[in-house]
């Protein structure tokens, strides 16, 4: 599983940290929320420190839900997530099994670019809405329709204003032309 990485572009060939000094460092706030950082884990994939288990509550945040926890807190209170040490960079507590038998499901951190590319995967799609009647009106204050309307108004209110300038503007010059002439 090895060991744990704090993404640093001044200084990128440094040795990988335990646990122990990983987290020292996000108590003295020498690394932050949106700190990448890769370890045991995330699988050695570089992810943001705020969604890391075992590092994300230690920089007060809830690495499941991203709610605000405290540092001393052992599990999250909106999510139930637990928050454990992991301290044994091997085995993190996993048992010794057997790997499974057959097809492999998944990406390897080690796998090289023309695979990565390869890889087949199906786009994202939004849910399909239900047909439920809103219970607030569709030209209430706070709707799309009502702010459509208010745009409409001041744009008209300025093209008057407009006119009414370029009207002016056109008096004065003939004005100016007849009395000149």
């Amino acid at each position: 599983m090895g060991p744990w990485w704090v993404r640093e572009c001044d200084q990128p060939f440094l040795p990988g940290m335990t646990y122990d000094h990983l987290a020292e460092m996000a108590k003295n706030g020498k690394i932050e929320r949106h700190a990448i950082v890769r370890g045991p884990t995330t699988r050695q994939l570089w992810k943001v420190a705020r969604k890391v288990p075992g590092i994300a509550h230690l920089l007060g945040r809830c690495h499941s839900c991203g709610e605000h926890v405290e540092p001393k807190d052992r599990r999250c209170e909106a999510c139930n997530a637990h928050f454990l040490a992991y301290r044994d960079r091997n085995n993190l507590g996993i048992e010794a099994a057997r790997p499974s038998e057959g097809q492999i499901d998944g990406m390897s951190s080690f796998l090289s670019d023309t695979s990565i590319l390869d890889t087949q995967s199906t786009p994202l799609t939004l849910p399909n809405k239900p047909d439920i009647p809103s219970p607030c009106k569709e030209d209430s204050v706070g709707s799309p329709q009502f702010h459509a309307m208010e745009r409409k108004i001041l744009q008209s209110s300025r093209t008057i204003r407009t006119l009414s300038i370029l009207l002016a503007v056109s008096i004065i010059a003939l004005i100016v032309t007849i009395v000149l002439s």
